[in-house]
């Protein structure tokens, strides 16, 4: 997963944006239907350290008043609610403001945990936690999927299973998950869905297919396109206008899996041309894509309709059957040094699904102008303007699945040598350590 990344003065906005458009604004305390007191964006005044958090906002209150802040701190539970409700003071918007970002660390607890940067994950992992509270997200399964990477998974949990326990306030708190799960993503870029990607995603709808549409049947839309009995997607849209015109509007289920959709059918053809006809856009609906894990790790089955007349094709991890003009994007001018560096016809096969691969995941780098080989024939770069990914071969083979061993690309040298590139013989200037290579330009060695 990789994150969408915010600077901190964007993060600190979208934040704001983010509990201001989905807390009204409370003036003064008053119980919002939970049984709490609640003043400001969604502040509550049931726990132990107010004194400290309004000292830390800056806010001027009088004796009184902080001896009441001192009161419900010292309170039991049961007695925090009807104290915080008798708080008399009033806030104002810049007030709120000041109080929301005091209060904010502890919201932050989960987010620091998983070594989230600032990105709209964060913001939409803090945001669930600052309205369900600290405690009712430990041991939340959408933390598991953060940490293991999962973006789909964790969009489900997000979107499906963390608006909480309260039945009467369900709607709008599902409501209110759909926005954050659209703040989070379900895809790394909707634009740019790799192979890997889109399976994971189908691969998530069609575990989670029963759970999801049980919830759109009551709450928005199902799968096939069923309306159901009433459409939060729609109220979100409508109610949260700051956060749809940051982050996009919320979508359906069917527009939140069409790029997958589409991804994995143009892959589907490119493994499987004798299919291509059947798998063409619009002759395959959402609803009847079955991505289902193979017997294999990493391996996967794709079965498009249902019955005795349904397709099943296999999509194999390590050694898909892709055709050679869709395995191996620029490389047939390399096959003669392939050859040369001691790789076979079946290897330099693989190669070419790997590089493939690799194309799609540095996607947001754009197209590669350029293919370059190392002379000892273990690394593969691409030139992507002034920008440069390269792919260890031997690595690549073995995991097929490879994560570059750093994730920013680094700046292209003003003279690229040590490579073997179309028709260009130059000379090998490979490190020893295995994917990283050095390069000279003016003289200055650039890692």
């Amino acid at each position: 997963m990789d994150h969408q990344l915010l600077d901190e003065a964007t993060y600190a906005r979208r934040f704001r944006e983010l509990i201001a458009g989905t807390e009204s604004l409370h003036a003064h305390a008053q119980d919002v239907g939970d049984g709490k007191a609640t003043i400001g964006w969604g502040y509550t005044f049931n726990r132990n350290n107010n004194e400290a958090i309004w000292r830390d906002s800056g806010i001027g209150l009088s004796d009184g008043q902080w001896q009441r802040l001192r009161d419900i701190d010292q309170a039991a539970s049961s007695r925090k609610t009807a104290l915080g409700l008798d708080f008399g003071r009033t806030l104002n918007e810049s007030e709120a403001d000041r109080l929301l970002i005091a209060s904010s660390p502890s919201y932050q607890t989960y987010a620091d945990a998983l070594a989230l940067p600032d990105s709209r994950e964060r913001l939409a992992l803090v945001s669930v936690t600052y309205n369900r509270g600290v405690g009712a997200m430990k041991d939340h399964p959408v933390l598991g999927a953060i940490e293991a990477g999962d973006r789909a998974e964790a969009w489900y949990q997000l979107r499906y299973n963390c608006w909480g326990s309260n039945a009467t306030a369900e709607a709008g708190l599902r409501k209110r998950r759909l926005a954050e799960a659209q703040v989070f993503g379900l895809y790394d870029n909707p634009d740019q869905v790799g192979r890997d990607e889109a399976l994971s995603v189908l691969g998530m709808a069609e575990q989670r297919r029963e759970a999801m549409d049980a919830v759109e049947k009551r709450f928005g839309q199902t799968i096939d396109g069923t309306d159901g009995k009433r459409d939060l997607v729609a109220l979100a849209n409508r109610d949260y206008p700051a956060i749809t015109e940051a982050f996009g509007e919320v979508p359906t289920l069917r527009e939140a899996l069409d790029p997958a959709r589409l991804a994995l059918l143009s892959h589907l053809r490119a493994e499987h041309p004798a299919h291509a006809e059947a798998l063409a856009d619009d002759r395959v609906d959402v609803k009847d894509l079955h991505v289902r894990p193979g017997q294999t790790k990493g391996d996967w089955n794709v079965t498009i309709g249902d019955g005795p007349n349904a397709l099943t094709l296999p999509m194999n991890r390590q050694t898909p059957a892709v055709n050679e003009r869709a395995a191996a994007p620029l490389l047939p001018e390399l096959e003669a040094p392939l050859q040369a560096a001691g790789h076979d016809g079946a290897t330099r096969q693989q190669i070419g699904h790997a590089w493939q691969d690799h194309l799609q995941r540095h996607a947001h780098l754009g197209p590669a102008d350029r293919v370059l080989l190392s002379r000892d024939g273990q690394t593969l770069a691409g030139l992507h303007g002034p920008l440069m990914s390269e792919m260890h071969i031997p690595t690549a083979l073995s995991r097929f699945q490879w994560q570059p061993p750093e994730e920013q690309p680094r700046q292209l040298p003003q003279v690229v040598e040590g490579w073997v590139e179309r028709g260009a013989d130059r000379l090998a200037a490979l490190s020893p350590v295995a994917g990283e290579i050095e390069a000279w330009s003016n003289g200055v060695r650039q890692r």
